[in-house]
């Protein structure tokens, strides 16, 4: 039998089983990931896999988590040998986790190139002069190619603006931006069959409602628009209050962002766990982040419950969700401020997940804003027999902005045939 040295640089038999059972646990974290990934049926986990590349990235961060793993288990004493060996041999091992991670990084790079860039005014903004084609994938896994245009400042869609047509100015979030279908296909392309329409559309991914009035307040003089439609989403009302996004899983940016608080625009990091700036900017991190978060809110629902569940059970009793309600009121106030001549209009995004109906409704009415009613509820009730809907359950596909742009189109030339012909 083959006996170990001792000596004084020898290494104690409990630092060894520490190391190995370091290892076990970060196998048996893997090993988790991949049994929760691949045996739960929610929405939430069918969402990590929502790409090719999201199953690339996890698939190599799971086996890098269990070689590591794997490594200790299996070769702990050789990696601690001595007090002399035990440094170099940790930082061997730092080093090529570091390199591992880099490597996953410069991946992402070219397989999930950023969306948004970054902006001192609005924290994030949409990128101008974008020209791709990409695949997405539809609720019922059909497969179709997507071109995806911006021109000046991340417009959707700009032009010089042409005082013998009604110009009307699009605002919105991700389901204006429209990342599932091609320019030409947005629900805001029914508005163009109209010749006498002028068209300006921007939507920017998460944009909370105080980021779309500070980009209006902004252009609104180069355009100077006859109309606005406001795209308002539910959530919207989560990334207008600081404490709300703080303490949301799925709707939490984790950017820095402004909010108003006491009438006063001040800029907060709603990340609920910070790390370090050059960790958090690391593609990894975001990547991880988000599909980390995805899993912790599924958990949590089947738990405790999520600020979402707050809202929908207590509805403005909820105190945050009143605070909430009052502060998206005021910031719809300084939206027809910009020029209270200017018609505006305004349509609630998907009411499945957050039960906000009511209070949207209030604060529309409360500012003189029309409300175009039934663009949601044409989608859903035409989804029980089409697919309306991107793979990630929440945005439209082509079909669902088809159903969403007659309503508002027709709404908005009936306006149109009794207000100004």
């Amino acid at each position: 039998m083959t006996t170990r040295s001792k000596s004084k640089d020898a290494i104690p038999k409990k630092t060894e089983i520490i190391i190995k059972n370091l290892g076990i646990a970060l196998m048996l974290f893997a090993l988790g990931i991949m049994l929760i990934l691949f045996t739960f049926s929610s929405p939430y986990v069918k969402r990590l896999f929502d790409s090719l590349e999201s199953m690339i990235i996890i698939f190599l961060f799971v086996t890098i988590l269990f070689g590591v793993g794997f490594g200790l288990f299996k070769y702990n004493y050789k990696i601690i040998q001595n007090k002399k060996e035990i440094l170099i041999n940790l930082s061997l091992l730092v080093i090529s986790l570091t390199f591992s991670m880099v490597l996953i990084d410069v991946c992402l790079f070219f397989l999930l190139p950023q969306n948004v860039i970054e902006d001192s005014k609005y924290s994030w903004d949409e990128p101008a002069y974008v020209n791709k084609t990409f695949e997405v994938l539809d609720l019922d896994l059909s497969k179709h190619l997507v071109n995806y245009i911006t021109y000046e400042r991340g417009f959707k869609r700009f032009s010089t603006p042409d005082s013998n047509k009604i110009k009307i100015l699009v605002l919105g979030d991700s389901f204006t931006k429209a990342g599932t279908v091609s320019n030409g296909e947005e629900y805001y392309a029914y508005l163009e069959r109209n010749p006498e329409i002028q068209l300006f559309a921007k939507g920017v991914m998460g944009w909370g409602t105080l980021q779309e009035y500070l980009f209006l307040n902004e252009t609104y003089d180069s355009i100077k628009p006859d109309i606005i439609i406001l795209q308002f989403s539910s959530n919207d009302f989560i990334n207008n209050d600081y404490f709300l996004e703080k303490n949301s899983f799925y709707h939490n940016n984790e950017h820095l962002r402004p909010y108003l608080e006491d009438n006063q625009i001040v800029y907060k990091d709603p990340t609920k766990y910070k790390l370090p700036e050059v960790i958090k900017r690391l593609r990894i991190t975001k990547f991880l982040s988000y599909k980390l978060r995805t899993l912790l809110m599924m958990f949590r629902r089947r738990t405790s419950g999520t600020v979402e569940d707050e809202i929908n059970e207590k509805g403005e009793e909820y105190l945050p969700f009143a605070k909430s309600v009052n502060t998206t009121s005021k910031i719809m106030n300084m939206i027809k401020s910009v020029n209270p001549d200017t018609k505006v209009f305004a349509f609630i995004f998907d009411q499945r997940e957050l039960n906000t109906t009511s209070s949207f409704e209030k604060i529309m009415k409360e500012n003189n804003i029309e409300v175009i009613h039934g663009v949601t509820e044409s989608v859903i009730k035409h989804s029980k027999d089409i697919c309306v809907y991107n793979s990630d359950s929440l945005h439209w596909n082509k079909e669902g902005h088809r159903l969403a742009g007659m309503v508002i189109s027709n709404y908005i030339n009936d306006y149109l045939d009794k207000n100004i012909k």
